[in-house]
C-alpha cells in the first residue's frame, strides 16, 4: 500500500498550512496527486424579522462563496509553485460538509485534515467536525498538526489496543511507518492484563519487522499511564508520528468519543494517523 491520492480539506479563509505542507510531502514522496475540498457550515441565526433574516443569510453566502473562491484559488496555486498534480473537486455542500468529504474519500488513499484552530472568517462552531468525519471515511485520517516539519517523521509510536480500529490504523500507517528510523508499540495494561499486552505488543513489533521497520515493545502502568496519557507519553519518547484506532459511537446522531480519541484530537504538535 502507498498514498497514490491525497485528499486534502481545506478550511475556508484560513492559511491551511499544514495540511497543504503535509499533502505536499506525501504526494513527492509517493508520486501522487493532491485533491482539495473546503467547506463550512452554515450559521444559524436566532428567529427574527423576516427581511433582516433574509439579508443576513445572503450577506453569510456571499462570504462563505468570497472564501471558498479563495480557498480554491490558493490551493491550486500552491500545487502548480510545487509541482504537485491535483485535481479540486468543489466545496462541500452548504452544511453537508463532513458528509460530502467522506464520500470524496472513495476517490483517495488518505485524507488530511487540520485539527487546531486557525485564524479565519468563521466561528469554531461552523468548521469541520473532524471526529465526524473519521467515524465516516473508511480511509486512514491524517490530523495536521499546527506547523508541520519533514523531522517530525524521524520517530513514531503506535498506541497499541488489540481491536479492530488499532490494527487497522497501524496498517494504514505503514507507508509513513516505512520513512521513520524507529517505532515505539507502547499499549497500557492492569496488573492483570500484563501478560497479553507484552504477548500483543511484541507481535506487533514482529509484524513490523517483517516490513523492516525498526520497532520496540513498550507495556505501561495503566494506573501511572492510562490511555488517555499515552501521547503524552510518546511525545516525551520523541515521536513526531503517533497511529492509533479512533474509538466512538453515534448517540442522538451526535458522536461521542473514547477518551484516548478525544485526547488525540487535541494534540496539535503531533501528526496524528488514525482509523475507525
Amino acid at each position: 500500500m502507498t498514498y497514490r491520492t491525497v485528499l486534502l480539506h481545506l478550511s475556508p479563509g484560513c492559511a491551511n498550512s499544514s495540511v497543504l505542507e503535509i499533502g505536499a510531502w506525501l504526494c513527492k514522496r509517493y508520486k501522487g496527486r493532491a485533491l482539495g475540498m473546503s467547506g463550512v457550515r452554515p450559521e444559524q441565526y436566532a428567529a427574527t424579522g423576516g427581511m433582516l433574516a433574509a439579508e443576513l443569510i445572503m450577506e453569510d453566502q456571499k462570504l462563505v462563496d468570497r472564501c471558498l473562491r479563495d480557498t480554491e484559488e490558493h490551493f491550486r496555486g500552491y500545487c502548480e509553485r510545487m509541482g504537485i498534480q491535483h485535481t479540486w473537486y468543489g466545496f462541500g455542500t452548504y452544511g453537508g460538509v463532513e458528509r460530502d468529504l467522506a464520500e470524496q474519500a472513495r476517490s483517495a488513499d488518505v485524507v488530511v485534515v487540520a485539527t487546531a484552530h486557525q485564524e479565519g472568517p468563521f466561528s469554531t462552531s461552523r468548521r469541520l467536525n473532524v471526529s465526524d468525519v473519521v467515524l465516516r471515511t473508511g480511509r486512514p485520517v491524517i490530523l495536521a498538526p499546527t506547523e508541520f516539519t519533514p523531522e517530525m517523521l524521524e520517530k513514531a509510536a503506535i498506541l497499541w489496543k488489540d481491536t479492530r480500529e488499532a490494527r487497522r490504523a497501524a496498517a494504514a500507517a505503514l507507508p509513513l511507518l516505512k520513512e521513520v528510523s524507529s517505532v515505539d508499540v507502547i499499549q497500557a495494561a492492569t496488573a492483570g492484563e500484563v501478560f497479553a499486552a507484552e504477548k500483543a505488543t511484541a507481535d506487533v513489533c514482529a509484524w513490523l519487522h517483517g516490513h523492516d521497520i525498526p520497532a520496540a515493545p513498550f507495556v505501561e502502568d495503566a494506573g501511572h499511564c492510562p490511555p488517555q496519557g499515552l501521547t503524552d507519553y510518546a511525545s516525551e519518547r520523541g515521536a513526531g508520528v503517533v497511529v492509533a484506532g479512533f474509538y466512538g459511537h453515534s448517540r442522538l446522531r451526535e458522536w461521542v468519543l473514547g477518551g484516548a480519541s478525544a485526547a488525540l484530537l487535541k494534540r496539535h504538535s503531533l501528526v496524528r494517523v488514525v482509523s475507525h
